[in-house]
């Protein structure tokens, strides 16, 4: 009993069969993320730190963590259109509302998503319509920050310049040939910056015990690393980048002298052993930093002084890259000259190796490099948050529900579509809008702006004085197109939206390229070198900043999807004017056709899909939560949270940004917002009058003239002329009809009609309007929808129609 259940749910007639599938489709991904999330959280048993999903390299990390984030879109907009399906179905009328609302002279929205409507519908329809809103607000912010990467771009190295006869087993000692001293913080004299750090002398015995280890471990394992070219060396270390293919090296230089085993040294009381051949020259720990600084020196390298690199205390001037005096080669050449600073003879009274101020040097001829590669590079990791995990899956489950009482609580059909209302106003005519077959969507707009006071004259019995006067018909204009027949406050919502978003786009390109020094490079997506530092908020709080664009975008689409839908069924519209059609319904009968998912035919529904995973891709990889391991990134900023990243204490959060995503998206958006002024462009080839998502329109086209009125009579036959609140004249015709047909027998023949394929034009009169006549006694017709027994003909210019 309990397996048939779900099958007789999908069974359902109409938009509860699609909305039922919608429901499947989103508990089976619930249950999905609640056992990933329980296998996930069973092994970490922690809920507010991040899990490893996938860990490795820097382009491996970036392809997983893309094909997820394609999915995480993919399903997102998915859940997105869920949303606005089932908030489509309770902002559409019931023809009881409808009718409502008609009396009033307020016309609805019909097949397109509305706000307007909601204070229309019923109390339920508007609570229901609210709650799924709110339910979906924490699936847009955080679905697609679940998932994310930390990255790994290392700072600490160690830089050794030696003879070649250092790698094979020579001796050496310290601090090196050179004589230079990096800094050193026992002695309080000022050293020369930019030589790196170490402790060779008068400092701790176990710390220079430590450097003379490292090398040792460094002289006999360097000629397993990899051998670099001077050029591709020095590309790697003369700069201010981060360590990821590589961490320490080995100048080899040649030393000129000696047969080019090393360096002859004189006896001072710095050296273990006196007049000796030293293979080392000099060595030191170093570290590379970029700091959140948008100045010009806004890279750091501890040993750019001993690399040839102009700097400030270690800040690198970085459009200045290389020394150009003296015998450096320029960079482009396959050479490298070491310009290494040549200390002044050691202050034995101070204890200090003062380094001379006039920029005398030793000049190094770098033969090759030894370089280690890098037990680090593979550690960019992509990780997911158990706890946002666990929000998303519970709102998910939320949303299920709610969809789920939606789907059994409204009992009252909905005019979900233009065919539902064309079918419900052709078996109940409407009689407010009587005789009004030339009413158009710049009329109704007129009724729209009507005041209170005007809105009195009009019968509560009947909504509409029941005195018609002929109207001429005047062909639209040449020049009307698409654009002239959406009410312009759903153009003023879509581009309000699309303005702040591309304002906001230029406003961090400008940013990102002045602090970019004038540049648009930088890499696709996470993870950036370019981000802003956070500090000490919370995570939730930085994710709820970072993702308010996402909730901005799913707004702009839903504006756009209602734009765009509204144009496409005006097209559809005019059609009725050219050929004879059947209906597309939500329940189709007899000739007529299923409707679309909703009102917008697949082909521009599945484009707009399209468009919306690629935006909200797009902006996951233009703006994102940045999490970097590995100490390069110098901020003086404490964080919050940094277990829900799953990176040490010496990572960097922030906000990142990626300049290329961010023009990308900013060339989406743009394209985008085109193309409604594009399509709303085009000219309806019909001669109709426009407003296919106007309820009064659609009404007043559809009294055919195969129909009697209901509930127009007039019982004194005297004749009346009242003028309409829009302006419109109402002339003295006699509604009431000698000849009444049997109530039946009118039912199965609107029903007939209705279930049959309709065209819009112009026709005889109905009997029961028979007796209306010009101004001039000329003859007059109906406009309205008719069959093709009815002959329906295209209304002509000057005529007068009813």
């Amino acid at each position: 009993m309990r397996g048939t259940k779900i099958p007789a749910l999908v069974a359902q007639p109409g938009w509860r069969r699609t909305g039922s599938i919608n429901i499947l489709l989103i508990f089976i991904c619930s249950t999905a993320l609640f056992i990933f999330f329980s296998i996930r959280i069973s092994r970490s048993r922690v809920l507010n730190e991040a899990d490893i999903l996938y860990e490795g390299d820097s382009r491996s990390t970036q392809r997983i963590n893309l094909i997820l984030h394609v999915l995480l879109n993919l399903l997102s907009t998915v859940v997105a259109a869920s949303s606005g399906f089932f908030m489509q179905i309770l902002s559409s009328p019931s023809r009881k509302e409808v009718d409502d609302a008609h009396r009033n002279l307020h016309s609805l929205d019909i097949g397109v998503p509305s706000i307007k409507n909601l204070d229309f519908v019923s109390p339920l329809k508007r609570f229901l319509w609210f709650s799924l809103l709110i339910i979906s607000l924490p699936i847009h912010m955080f679905f697609n920050s679940a998932v994310f990467v930390t990255g790994y771009l290392g700072a600490y190295y160690n830089i050794t310049i030696a003879a070649e006869s250092f790698v094979r087993g020579a001796n050496y000692s310290l601090p090196g040939a050179s004589s230079a001293l990096p800094w050193n913080p026992s002695i309080q004299a000022t050293n020369y910056e930019g030589l790196g750090s170490g402790i060779y002398i008068n400092g701790d015995s176990s710390a220079e015990a430590d450097t003379r280890k490292r090398l040792d471990t460094t002289q006999t394992s360097a000629n397993n690393w990899d051998r670099l070219s001077p050029q591709r060396c020095r590309d790697e270390y003369q700069t201010g980048k981060a360590k990821q293919q590589y961490r320490d090296v080995v100048i080899i230089v040649d030393p000129g002298t000696n047969n080019g085993t090393g360096w002859l040294e004189v006896d001072d009381s710095y050296h273990s052993s006196a007049s000796m051949i030293n293979s080392l020259w000099f060595s030191a720990r170093c570290a590379n930093w970029k700091s959140f600084d948008t100045r010009r020196l806004d890279n750091r390298n501890t040993c750019a002084g001993l690399l040839g690199l102009r700097h400030l205390y270690g800040w690198l001037d970085l459009d200045w890259q290389l020394y150009q005096s003296g015998g450096n080669k320029a960079p482009d050449t396959p050479g490298w000259i070491l310009r290494f600073p040549r200390p002044i003879k050691p202050d034995m009274v101070g204890q200090t190796v003062m380094h001379n101020d006039e920029n005398q040097t030793d000049d190094l001829d770098v033969k090759f490099c030894l370089a280690e590669p890098s037990p680090y590079g593979s550690r960019h990791k992509v990780v997911s948050s158990n706890l946002l995990l666990l929000i998303v899956v519970i709102f998910l489950f939320l949303k299920v529900g709610l969809c789920t009482i939606v789907l059994l609580s409204l009992a009252e059909p909905s005019l979900i579509t233009t065919g539902d209302a064309i079918e419900s106003f052709i078996n109940s005519p409407d009689p407010v809008t009587l005789g009004l077959g030339t009413l158009d969507i710049s009329d109704s707009w007129k009724l729209q702006r009507c005041s209170p006071q005007q809105s009195e004259t009009i019968s509560e019995e009947t909504g509409w004085p029941p005195k018609i006067r002929p109207r001429r018909w005047k062909t639209p204009a040449p020049k009307r197109r698409l654009i002239h027949t959406i009410p312009p406050s759903a153009w003023a919502r879509t581009y309000s939206v699309a303005a702040v978003s591309i304002s906001l786009l230029l406003t961090c390109i400008v940013f990102a390229f002045t602090s970019n020094r004038d540049s648009f490079s930088g890499s696709f997506g996470p993870p950036s070198e370019y981000h802003v530092p956070w500090g000490k908020s919370g995570f939730i709080i930085m994710l709820l900043f970072v993702n308010l664009p996402q909730l901005l975008l799913s707004l702009g689409y839903f504006a756009y999807d209602a734009l765009f839908t509204q144009l496409v069924n005006e097209l559809k519209w005019n059609s009725y004017s050219l050929d004879y059609k059947p209906l597309r319904v939500s329940y189709p009968s007899g000739g007529q056709a299923q409707t679309y998912r909703l009102q917008l035919p697949y082909k521009y529904s599945v484009f707009l899909l399209a468009m919306s995973v690629l935006s909200h891709w797009l902006l996951s990889n233009a703006f994102f939560v940045f999490a970097m391991d590995g100490g390069y990134w110098n901020s003086p900023l404490e964080y919050n949270g940094k277990s829900h990243f799953g990176v040490s204490e010496d990572a960097v959060i922030g906000l990142g940004y990626s300049i290329p995503a961010v023009l990308a998206l900013l060339a989406t958006i743009s394209a985008l917002a085109l193309v409604p002024l594009v399509f709303g462009w085009i000219r309806p080839r019909g001669n109709m009058v426009a407003g296919g998502s106007d309820s009064l329109v659609i009404s007043a086209c559809c009294h055919c003239s195969s129909s009697t009125p209901v509930g127009t009579d007039n019982s004194n036959g005297e004749p009346e002329t009242r003028i309409g609140t829009s302006g419109l004249v109402l002339d003295a015709i006699d509604t009431s009809s000698p000849d009444i047909e049997d109530g039946d027998a009118i039912r199965r023949r609107l029903e007939h009609i209705s279930r049959s394929k309709l065209k819009w034009g112009a026709q005889p009169l109905p009997p029961h309007l028979d007796r209306i006549h010009g101004e001039d006694g000329s003859e007059v017709k109906h406009l309205g929808f008719g069959i093709q027994s009815d002959n329906i003909m295209s209304p002509i210019e000057g005529e007068m129609y009813v």
